[in-house]
């Protein structure tokens, strides 16, 4: 299992998404690949729109401000987190970091929904 890998590294990213990518390619049905990865794998606008269309989230996270969204959730809400005492202790990792086995691995249409929502 990824418990057992060494968390937020080259190796570890790309071992987690190979292992995960090819459970989501494996799987027979749109329910199974749900599950996959305890469901890091749903586009994110799954958690923010409901099946009526409806936008189920008060405050949504811009993964291009995201640092600075997240500081302000977390102030919104008087809680002392910040982004970067989460992400301090982890390796640079990026698009750049995915090994070429991986990439091939995601599939064209995992995030059709998040384009087309967000």
């Amino acid at each position: 299992s990824f418990s057992s890998r060494k968390r937020c590294t080259v190796l570890g990213l790309n071992e987690y998404l190979r292992q995960e990518l090819s459970s989501y390619a494996a799987a027979k049905n749109a329910t199974r690949r749900r599950q996959v990865g305890n469901c890091h794998f749903l586009p994110n606008s799954r958690f923010v729109w409901t099946g009526e269309g409806r936008r189920a989230c008060q405050f949504v996270l811009n993964h291009s401000t995201l640092e600075h969204d997240f500081d302000a959730l977390m102030r919104e809400h008087g809680l002392g987190i910040r982004y970067l005492d989460m992400s301090s202790h982890a390796q640079k990792l990026s698009s750049a970091s995915l090994a070429a086995a991986c990439k091939k691995l995601v599939p064209s249409d995992i995030d059709a929904d998040n384009v087309r929502r967000m």
